[in-house]
């Protein structure tokens, strides 16, 4: 095999790896009334959306407005933050217009409005942030709206000056300028049908003279700019329309191109086409029927041939918003002869139309009734642009998915992924596609529906004062796009990765663990004696970091169905729980039995099987007796016999109902920590000796135990029994030594190799770097435990899987000292291993001084277990990560997820993984840490006397995952 053959790759199905090209920019977008608040702060102007809400709150949804909002005027910091944090590459946003000029007009300059956007500008580009500006958003000064709006021709005049304001300011800064968003939705829902603001109703007229002045101002911006900013400034000035695309199921009449041209073209054909003015098929439809009506002119305006070539070409991109799409028919009157079909109807854009929409009911529908999620639209509606308008630069202006404001937004996430590829397939097909805005950065007041439907990937708490910006699943999925330039979705129905659509074998199982002394409190209570941790603590208590105990805890011992709760809304296979030896037999011997302890291990063992959980029990995870510590605990022979008897008393209680059993929890870490460094309880520092003469002796315990359940129980129950073993991964940075093998041996092989190898016993690089030391120290013998052939034999083979923590990886380096015979260095395993440990420092770090996110190295564990052990059954029992306890516990769910990636690649790689265990089910007892790092999927709310047990966003992604049986 050689060195490379599991080395990691990028996994992809047909085009969805490929990468964006490299000018390609990846945006976020917001608009002023939507966000800002402040809305008569700092001689701030009314415009008609504070006009509409303050005079009619009845018409928003929720009776709510933009008069604070998620308050950006004020926390424009926290908003670039997010931009930060996402890594985009520009920010799109809109300029109030009468934040600029309160009424509209020049002479109302404020300097306050001014300097807030330019501040916001510098920061952005302090940040490296490309600002984009929409100069107006729906936002219009009530001032001139007052003065008839976009039905008067002034409007042109305001507009071009207005714009001149923002290019004196900011035009040294801003490469990227849109005229104006969306204009056929002001046109024809402010002053066509007046279902938004500034409710003017004139269907028929109203939407036609908008748009005949939009397009002139529009036009004269870009002049303005072109011949007095351009050479000083090399800018873009654009426009941004939207339009869902069309299908047609029956062929026949065009109807997709006259409901695109209708839309689209409405504004496009005056500005990209060849001939300019507007759409052949609109103007003549909307002077016949004009002519029908009865009118002497057409409803529709007239361009002039001078205002045809001014407005031509007048954008160097066009502005996508696309969100949708539909399907099309003909009314039932489209047949009607020898009339018009608008004489039986009301005059107005959507009747001049003449279009039946519908949807597909198999489509996606986010949480507003108008948004379904088609992606294929975008690419389709993109091919049209090309085709129809000589193929302009495109940038996607906005692009998103409604919800009702959840964190776990899963829908969005697809939205997003499935319309980014549907990007990459139209650049592929050469379209001139050069951004992607997703709208929105935050959830925001989304016009007459208020903040019933949140688009953000950030969450705004509106009930906060500081209306604090908390990160939604989607934010973490776009960032890792911008930072890959690639879509790696979690979610599609086409396109997959091997890490994320593929699912687990059916038998593969979902779990979570806890151990005793960490969860469950009741330390002296019906009959437990103490252990190990309890003497330590109270005898010590300076030696944990927040003099903590596990005394009480999480008090498991009496909150156990409140802990099965969690447990069954995780929806979980298993439940992997360590039993106190201590509880069962207080002082180690069976002639301690405690009926006490005895009882509520099995109450708990009854309430899992009830709700469909399997119990996987841990027998020793760490806290021995104290009464057999004083016989010398594991170093003492008498271990392996007391240990057996102890395993007797739990198959005879729970056998018949328990069918996986682990032996030992990280007998190296016990070993090593506990009798070697002397750094966990009992603290005894004997390094060089004690932790082999433990190793030797639990290897012992657990053969014995092994082959009294295979003997005794098995033939009845059924069962397994492994144990579960702990290691750092190790990842290689050089080629050529055997630097690896020597880490993986004494971290792994010192107890796998007795179990699983072939030839039993200790690895034999351990063994003999032992030795050899033991000899230059001048010992009689060995400090490594010599095992008997009758041993060897007893120990190999005594697992039925191989139960494996993975929680962090490192780069081994050579010694970290000589071992000469003239050296006078005390002996240890750190020593006789004679490697050092290395990190990167690019590596996410834990609360844990030690953990770092380090996902490649679970991978690398399970091939070198495959490869040197012949494939064992191998039980994930335990993977977590630490922070300091918050409910928005992203780095703990980007471990859940990546780590759970690499168990499915090793399983694709012939690894036999059949289940993965999360550390841990709650925050607890982290030994020598106290309470100060937390590694739970609930918080436990140490303050109160119920230990309230609080979901954290962790636990909801690890249900989605477990109910989908997939990486989300």
């Amino acid at each position: 095999m050689s060195d490379n053959s599991d080395e990691s790759t990028d996994f992809c199905f047909g085009d969805i790896c490929n990468a964006f090209p490299e000018n390609f920019l990846f945006g976020a977008a917001t608009a002023s009334y939507q966000i800002e608040g402040g809305w008569n702060e700092d001689g701030k102007g009314p415009n008609i959306w504070d006009t509409l809400t303050h005079k009619h709150p009845e018409l928003i949804k929720d009776r709510s407005s933009g008069d604070i909002g998620p308050d950006s005027y004020h926390l424009y910091r926290e908003d670039v933050r997010r931009l930060k944090e996402l890594d985009v590459d520009f920010y799109r946003f809109s300029i109030s217009w009468s934040r600029i000029l309160p009424n509209g007009d020049i002479s109302s300059l404020n300097p306050a409005g001014v300097k807030y956007y330019s501040d916001l500008i510098d920061l952005l580009e302090q940040e490296e942030i490309q600002p984009m500006v929409t100069m107006f958003h729906y936002d219009l000064p009530q001032y001139l709206q007052d003065l008839g709006g976009f039905t008067n021709i002034l409007i042109v005049r305001y507009f071009r000056e207005y714009a001149r304001v923002l290019f004196e300011n900011y035009g040294k800064r801003i490469k990227h300028w849109i005229t104006f968003n969306e204009p056929s939705e002001t046109c024809i829902q402010g002053y066509g049908s007046g279902t938004q603001a500034p409710l003017i109703r004139l269907p028929g007229v109203g939407e036609y003279l908008c748009a005949y002045h939009i397009l002139l101002a529009h036009a004269e911006v870009y002049h303005l700019y072109r011949n007095e900013y351009f050479d000083g400034y090399k800018g873009k000035v654009g426009i941004t329309l939207d339009s869902r695309w069309l299908y047609q199921k029956t062929p026949g009449n065009d109807l997709v191109e006259r409901g695109m041209q209708f839309q689209l073209g409405f504004f496009a054909n005056a500005i990209f086409s060849r001939d300019g003015g507007w759409p052949k098929l609109l103007q003549e439809i909307v002077d016949t029927n004009s002519i029908f009506e009865g009118r002497l002119r057409s409803r529709l305006p007239a361009f002039s041939p001078t205002e045809i070539e001014r407005l031509r070409l007048s954008a160097d991109f066009l502005g996508l918003n696309y969100y949708s799409a539909n399907y099309v028919k003909a009314p039932e009157i489209w047949n009607a002869p020898k009339k018009s079909h608008s004489a039986f109807r009301e005059p107005s854009w959507e009747n001049d139309q003449n279009l039946t929409y519908f949807v597909d009911p198999k489509w996606p529908q986010a949480k507003s009734t108008w948004l379904y999620m088609v992606p294929e639209g975008l690419r389709d509606i993109l091919l049209w642009i090309r085709d129809t308008y000589g193929n302009p630069e495109v940038i996607i202006t906005e692009n998103g998915w409604s919800d009702s404001g959840e964190l776990e937004d899963d829908g969005r996430i697809e939205y997003l992924t499935r319309h980014l590829k549907a990007v990459q397939e139209a650049i592929q097909k050469n379209c001139r596609v050069t951004g992607y805005t997703y709208w929105s950065l935050i959830d925001n007041f989304e016009w007459m529906m208020g903040y019933t439907e949140k688009f953000g990937l950030y969450r705004v708490d509106m009930e906060d004062p500081e209306k604090k910006r908390i990160e939604k699943k989607s934010a973490i999925a776009y960032k890792q796009i911008i930072k890959n330039r690639k879509v790696t979705p979690a979610k599609m129905e086409d396109s997959c990765t091997k890490y994320s659509c593929p699912t687990f074998p059916e038998e593969f199982m979902f779990g979570t663990a806890t151990a005793a002394y960490q969860v469950e409190g009741g330390r002296n209570e019906d009959g437990r004696g103490p252990c190990v941790w309890d003497t330590l603590i109270h005898n010590q208590p300076d030696v944990i970091k927040d003099k903590s105990s596990g005394d009480v805890g999480p008090d498991s011992y009496h909150l156990y169905r409140e802990d099965v709760r969690r447990l069954k809304e995780l929806g979980v296979d298993f439940y992997r729980f360590s039993i106190s030896w201590s509880r069962i037999l207080p002082n180690g011997d069976i002639s301690s039995l405690n009926p006490a302890g005895v009882k509520y291990y099995s109450d708990l063992i009854d309430l899992l099987i009830e709700e469909g959980i399997e119990p996987m029990i841990t027998m020793f995870h760490l806290d021995l007796p104290q009464y057999l510590e004083d016989m010398g605990g594991p170093t003492n022979s008498l271990f392996v016999k007391y240990f057996r008897e102890y395993a007797r008393v739990l198959f005879d209680n729970y056998a018949d109902r328990v069918k996986l059993w682990s032996t030992f929890n990280e007998p190296l870490m016990y070993s090593t920590s506990a009798y070697g460094t002397g750094d966990f309880a009992p603290m005894k520092k004997m390094h060089g000796v004690a932790e082999y003469l433990v190793a030797y002796n639990i290897l012992l315990a657990h053969a014995e135990v092994y082959h009294l359940y295979r003997e005794q129980y098995y033939g009845k129950f059924k069962g397994k029994l492994g144990i579960t073993l702990s290691a750092q991964g190790i990842l290689r940075k050089t080629h050529g030594n055997d630097l690896e093998e020597r880490g993986w041996q004494f971290q792994l092989g010192i107890f796998a190799n007795p179990i699983f190898s072939k030839e039993g016993g200790w690895p034999k690089i351990v063994q003999e770097t032992i030795d050899e030391n033991s000899k230059k120290e001048g010992r009689a013998w060995s400090r490594l435990p010599t095992f008997t052939e009758e041993q060897i034999e007893r120990i190999k083979g005594t697992a039925d899987f191989f139960g494996f923590n993975y929680f962090t990886g490192r780069f081994v380096e050579s010694g970290i000292t000589t071992n000469s015979q003239t050296s006078p260095l005390d002996p240890s395993w750190e020593r006789d291993m004679n490697l050092t440990f290395a990190v990167d420092d690019t590596w996410k770090r834990g609360k844990s001084d030690w953990l770092y996110l380090v996902p490649e190295g679970l991978r690398n564990s399970l091939f070198w277990i495959r490869d040197t052990y012949d494939n064992p059954e191998v039980l994930i029992t335990e993977n977590g990560w630490s922070d300091s306890g918050e409910i928005e516990d992203d780095d703990r769910v980007e471990c859940l997820r990546v780590h759970l990636r690499i168990v499915q690649e090793a399983i694709e790689k012939g690894c036999r993984v059949k289940a993965y265990s999360h550390w841990s089910l709650i925050d607890n007892f982290e030994w020598m840490m106290g309470y100060t790092e937390k590694f739970g999927l609930y918080r436990v709310d140490m303050e109160d006397a119920e230990k309230k047990r609080i979901e954290k966003k962790s636990a909801k992604v690890y249900r989605e995952i477990i109910k989908n049986r997939k990486v989300m």
